[in-house]
């Protein structure tokens, strides 16, 4: 015995209404999803925005401004233009000055497909983020540079130091006629001087051998003294060109470009046209219109202080207009070799300081590097030719500073016992001379009239003293991070 089941018609369309009502449950789900995974996905790149931008912000620390600025173009470049209030960015800066944090809210909206209005309570749901970045750095005074601070020996009031010990190969050698020195020479090695009996020290001249001397007697057998010292790592810089970088290569190759600070804005001369520079594919050449590069507008000191201070990682060519009355208010530190061609006469460098004798300098109080005037060739030896000085009446006041050679070949004016560059002022008979001191691996010069001036007062006890007021703290690189 067995059932028939026999299905009707009323049963069959049931199975279809059951049908219907899951494709719609899959289909709401599948939106939701997709509603839900859009939403996650947004969630996590405003987030991601906000932790960016909070650390873009923490790198430019302790400089609020900039802090604030480099959080803004992040989320711009990254945010399809949105641009934040400015409650959206906070910035604080501890009361000692050590460390500071960068808060950035990011803000948006998710616009839903599926899901219904009545259940996220607008037709678009926001989104926030936020982000916390913390900065830590150190700080420290700014670096007076001067013979008082290159570990000399008591009585070693160096004009001139030259510190390769190979006595006899005669690897320096003073060939120019009248010589003039001004302060202790130092030789710990050989050195070849002119006889030229105008040859003149105000001073001691001491060397472990010597050939020749003219009218300066030159006390051979002395031992060798310890070479002075320099601390690299303290130079504050204002520009930074760069021979590995390249952006530095691209922006200043072919007929170069405006030379730019490390804050983005252009070095301008005292008549305020731009100095330029340019990559000729081995060096870096500075150049600039027949007035002075200083920082004297308002706007100028502001940023520069009273000084433009220059680094390079490479080479460098000082090539300013040929004529007398220009000069260069600050230090250059390169790595390379630095140089003043022969078509270039009457550059001035100050390292030093200048006072208001002269209405057409301006005091550089506090300036970065004081009694530095060029910090060549950090790695190179004695035979390698570090600063090498082919113009005519060439004026650089401060230390001049390399391990490597230093080469003078340009030409100075005669001797002048009533203009030798009081007190850093700008040599008016455009004679030429360095006024501070020299300390080098080694030295050659085949000019005439070479002359250099020891001064304590300018190179060992400034009487511009780095006050907070006239010389803001340095601050190095601040580490970051993310607050969890």
């Amino acid at each position: 015995m067995y059932t028939r089941i026999v299905k009707t018609k009323k049963e069959s369309g049931s199975y279809l209404v059951l049908a219907a009502f899951i494709l719609v449950v899959l289909m709401v789900t599948a939106g939701l999803t997709v509603d839900i995974s859009r939403k996650f996905m947004l969630e996590q790149t405003a987030q991601d925005v906000a932790d960016s931008a909070a650390l873009a912000g923490a790198d430019m620390m302790p400089d609020s401004a900039k802090a604030r600025q480099a959080c803004i173009e992040y989320i711009q470049q990254h945010s399809a233009g949105y641009v934040p209030y400015d409650s959206d960015i906070q910035i604080t800066v501890s009361d000692e000055d050590r460390s500071g944090t960068v808060g950035v809210l990011v803000t948006g909206a998710w616009d839903p497909v599926i899901m219904p209005t009545w259940l996220v309570g607008n037709e678009l749901y926001g989104i926030t983020r936020y982000a916390i970045a913390v900065a830590a750095w150190d700080t420290s005074s700014k670096t007076i540079y001067g013979d008082g601070d290159l570990s000399n020996p008591p009585g070693g009031s160096y004009a001139l130091f030259v510190g390769d010990t190979n006595v006899g190969s005669f690897l320096s050698g003073l060939d120019g006629n009248n010589l003039y020195f001004k302060g202790d020479v130092h030789i710990n090695g050989s050195i070849t001087i002119s006889n030229s009996p105008q040859n003149t020290i105000v001073g001691s001249f001491e060397a472990g051998s010597s050939a020749g001397g003219g009218g300066i007697a030159v006390q051979d057998g002395v031992a060798a003294e310890p070479w002075p010292e320099i601390d690299a790592d303290k130079f504050v810089n204002d520009v930074y060109l760069d021979k590995d970088n390249p952006a530095d290569i691209a922006r200043y190759g072919g007929a170069g470009a405006s030379l730019l600070g490390t804050n983005g804005q252009p070095v301008k001369s005292a008549s305020g046209v731009d100095v330029t520079c340019r990559w000729d594919g081995s060096k870096f050449i500075i150049t600039t219109d027949n007035s002075n590069v200083t920082a004297a507008s308002s706007s100028q000191t502001a940023t520069w202080g009273n000084g433009v201070d220059v680094k390079v990682n490479g080479s460098l060519d000082i090539n300013l207009p040929n004529t007398q009355g220009k000069y260069w208010l600050g230090s250059f530190q390169v790595s390379g070799t630095i140089s003043v061609p022969a078509t270039n006469n009457n550059t001035e460098l100050h390292g030093l300081y200048a006072d208001n004798a002269d209405p057409n300098l301006v005091a550089i109080e506090g300036k970065d590097n004081a009694g530095l005037a060029v910090y060549a060739g950090a790695s190179y030896t004695a035979d390698q030719t570090a600063i090498d000085i082919q113009g005519n009446q060439t004026c650089w006041y401060g230390t001049v500073y390399t391990p490597g050679r230093v080469n003078w070949g340009g030409n100075f004016n005669n001797y002048n016992a009533n203009d030798e560059g009081t007190d850093g002022n700008y040599d008016a008979s455009g004679n030429g001379f360095v006024k501070g001191s020299v300390i080098c691996g080694s030295i050659t010069s085949t000019n005439n009239n070479f002359q250099i001036y020891y001064d304590a007062a300018l190179s060992d006890d400034f009487p511009i003293t780095n006050s907070p007021e006239s010389s803001p703290p340095r601050y190095s690189t601040p580490t970051v991070w993310l607050q969890k």
